[in-house]
């Protein structure tokens, strides 16, 4: 067993690896920013985390929910396996592929996120300018690593999903994401302050349009990273996507595939 802390958030997690090909994989998969090992560090959440698991998903079948007696839950795909106590201090990961993995992966932070009324994960990309962070969201495909692309050397603390944490003082920051695809360097002088959210469309202009609180609501929730299992969980993400577009103004951006648009929302 190899045994990893890493901080997510403001989350300590202890990661338990069966094995060194185990480490590799979640090393790609949310980075290997470990903490040295303390012996007075107690972890908010453990999780063992083991490769071998099922096969490819179908793109097709859903994922599966189980919740018994004791309140513990099992979450299944052809492709991982997450099993967690009742308050999820405590679970399992058992995965096939990356996918699987980092699925399994996104599964347990994001009910983690609800549960503590912290904050969620949005996909999207995030950018730092000028001490503030611009998150850029929209579905598969919209450009979200393309503006990523397109706005270094700026900090870039996601590119594909950003880790948002909603302060009881009304502040909203941006912790960097453990979970990318291209750009793997991690940000480390955040957490970093929430500018304004911008709802990506590529086209022949460059120019943003403020949405009210009501549609960015409607259009922002669905790109909120969560598996909508539990009433209770849904009602609270509802409320904090809710509490955030009240802070944050929401805007649509279109934008061409080069960087003037950071000459529009600048």
């Amino acid at each position: 067993m190899i045994e990893r802390w890493q901080r997510i958030g403001s989350v300590l997690v202890k990661l338990q690896l069966a094995n060194e090909r185990t480490a590799s994989c979640v090393g790609y998969t949310i980075g290997d920013s470990h903490l040295a090992a303390d012996s007075g560090m107690v972890p908010d959440y453990t999780l063992k985390i083991e490769d071998g698991y099922g096969e490819s998903y179908d793109e097709v079948t859903p994922v599966a929910y189980e919740k018994d007696g004791d309140g513990g839950i099992k979450v299944t795909r052809a492709d991982f396996r997450l099993e967690s106590e009742a308050d999820l201090k405590t679970a399992s990961l058992r995965f096939h592929d990356y996918f699987g993995l980092r699925t399994g992966l996104l599964n347990w932070l994001s009910r983690i996120l609800a549960r503590l009324n912290w904050g969620m994960l949005i996909h999207s990309s995030c950018i730092v300018q000028d001490g503030q962070a611009y998150i850029f969201s929209g579905y598969s495909g919209a450009g979200k690593t393309t503006i990523a692309s397109m706005s270094r050397p700026r900090p870039i603390m996601a590119d594909e999903t950003a880790l948002v944490e909603l302060c009881e003082d009304g502040r909203v920051l941006i912790h960097d994401s453990p979970f990318r695809n291209d750009f793997k360097e991690p940000y480390r002088a955040g957490p970093v302050p929430l500018k304004g959210i911008y709802l990506i469309k590529q086209s022949p202009n460059v120019e943003q349009h403020l949405m009210s609180k009501s549609a960015a609501m409607l259009s922002l929730f669905d790109k909120i990273v969560f598996w909508r299992f539990e009433r209770d969980e849904s009602l609270g993400l509802i409320r904090q996507c809710r509490a955030l577009v009240e802070r944050i103004p929401v805007y649509e951006l279109e934008f061409q595939k080069n960087d003037r648009f950071w000459e529009a929302i600048s």
